[in-house]
C-alpha cells in the first residue's frame, strides 16, 4: 500500500522530472493511449511517473487496464525494467528453450553484475525488492554506464535518521542515489532500507533516473541560438532566484514546465546538488501546467529551491531547464518541432 510518507519523496522527484521527459530506447514501446490505467487516479502523486515509464516502454500494465501500483515489485520485474532501460541488449547469452518471460532480463542482469543471486541458490524471481536493494542494483548500473553521475557531494549518513539500518554494502549506493535525486528520503527523514518497493515506487524511481540521466544529451544543450535564459540579478538569494527566458524567433513559441535541475561547479565539472527533504507541510506543490514564451517575447519564472535544497552555500551554480519548440498559437501539443536545454549560471557569495 502507498503510505503518506512516500508522497513527499514522489513530489520532490517530479519537481525535477516533469520538465525533462526524454525517450529511452526499449524493445517494445506501448501506445500513449495505454499509459493511463483504471487503478491509477490522475491525482495520485505517482500517476505522472507511471504514465512516463509506460510511454518509455519500461513498465506495462498487468491486464484488464490495471497497473496495480500497490503490488510489491518482484526481482523478476526489476530485472526486466532495468533490461528495457538498457535498450534490451542482444548479447550472447545461453537461454534455455523453456525460458520464462523474465529469463533473458535476469540472465543479462546477473551476468552484467547488476543483480546477484541469493548465495548459491537460483534466481528468486518472485521475491520482493527492498529499497536498499533497488538502490544497489541501480548504482551497480550507474557506475558501469553513467560517468556523468559523479558527485562532489553525496548525501550524508548523519542526515538519515535510520542510517544504522542501512546495510554496509548498500551505503554507497543509497547515499549516491539520494545525492543524484534518483531516490528520496521518506517524510520522517528515514530511508526505510528494508521496506519493500511497490510498482508505483519503481515507476517513480525509474522515471526520475531516466529523466535525470538523459537530459544532458538533449538536442542543442546550451548552444541553442534562438533563446536565452538568465538570472534576474535582484532576485538572487541563497534560497531562490527568478529566471528570464527570451524567445528570439518570430513565428515559433517555446513551452516549458516547472521542472529544473540545480547543479554546482566543482573543478570544472557540474554536479547535481543533493536534495534535503522537508516535511509535506512546507507548502511545496507542483503543477503540470505548460508555460509559454511567445515569439520575440520574454517570460519570467520564480524558482524557490529552499524546500528541496535548503539555503545553498557559497559557490558557482547553474539552473538547467528543458524547452520544446512549437508552432505559435498551435493547439496541437503533440507536435514538437525542436527541443533544447538552457542553463543560467550564478554565484552565491
Amino acid at each position: 500500500m502507498i503510505t503518506h510518507k512516500r508522497v513527499t519523496a514522489y513530489i520532490l522527484c517530479f519537481i525535477v522530472a516533469i520538465a525533462f521527459s526524454l525517450p529511452v530506447q526499449a524493445d517494445e514501446m506501448p501506445n500513449e493511449s495505454n499509459a493511463v490505467f483504471s487503478d491509477v487516479p490522475i491525482t495520485a502523486a505517482y500517476s505522472a511517473a507511471i504514465k512516463d515509464v509506460n510511454i518509455k516502454g519500461l513498465m506495462s500494465g498487468v491486464g484488464n487496464d490495471c497497473f496495480e501500483p500497490d503490488s510489491v515489485l518482484s526481482q523478476a520485474q526489476l530485472a526486466t525494467i532495468l533490461y528495457r532501460f538498457a535498450g534490451s541488449p542482444q548479447e550472447n547469452m545461453d537461454i534455455a528453450s523453456d525460458s520464462t518471460w523474465y529469463t533473458t532480463a535476469a540472465t543479462w542482469a546477473y551476468q552484467s553484475g547488476y543483480m546477484t543471486r541469493d548465495g548459491d541458490s537460483a534466481f528468486q524471481a518472485s521475491r520482493s525488492v527492498t529499497r536498499e536493494e533497488i538502490a544497489v542494483v541501480l548504482w551497480n548500473y550507474i557506475i558501469k554506464n553513467e560517468s556523468r553521475f559523479k558527485l562532489n557531494e553525496p548525501a550524508q549518513l548523519q542526515n538519515i535518521n535510520d542510517s544504522a539500518a542501512i546495510s554496509l554494502e548498500a551505503q554507497e549506493a543509497v547515499l549516491n542515489l539520494l545525492g543524484t535525486n534518483v531516490m528520496g528520503l521518506l517524510d520522517d527523514h528515514n530511508f526505510g532500507p528494508q521496506e519493500v518497493v511497490t510498482r508505483a515506487d519503481a515507476a517513480v524511481i525509474f522515471s526520475c533516473y531516466s529523466t535525470i540521466s538523459y537530459y544532458p544529451s538533449c538536442n542543442n544543450f546550451d548552444i541553442y541560438q534562438n533563446a536565452a535564459m538568465t538570472i534576474k540579478s535582484e532576485s538572487l538569494s541563497s534560497s531562490g532566484a527568478t529566471v528570464v527566458i527570451e524567445n528570439f524567433l518570430s513565428d515559433k513559441e517555446f513551452t516549458y514546465g516547472v521542472g529544473y535541475a540545480l547543479e554546482r561547479e566543482f573543478e570544472g565539472e557540474w554536479f547535481s546538488v543533493p536534495r534535503i527533504l522537508y516535511s509535506t507541510d512546507s507548502g511545496m506543490a507542483i503543477t503540470l501546467l505548460a508555460y509559454h514564451v511567445y515569439p520575440q517575447k520574454t517570460s519570467e519564472q520564480s524558482i524557490s529551491w529552499k524546500t528541496s535544497y535548503g539555503d545553498i552555500e557559497a559557490g558557482h551554480y547553474r539552473i538547467v531547464k528543458y524547452f520544446t519548440v512549437r508552432e505559435a498559437d498551435s493547439i496541437d501539443y503533440t507536435t514538437i518541432l525542436d527541443e533544447f536545454c538552457l542553463s543560467a549560471e550564478f554565484e552565491i557569495a
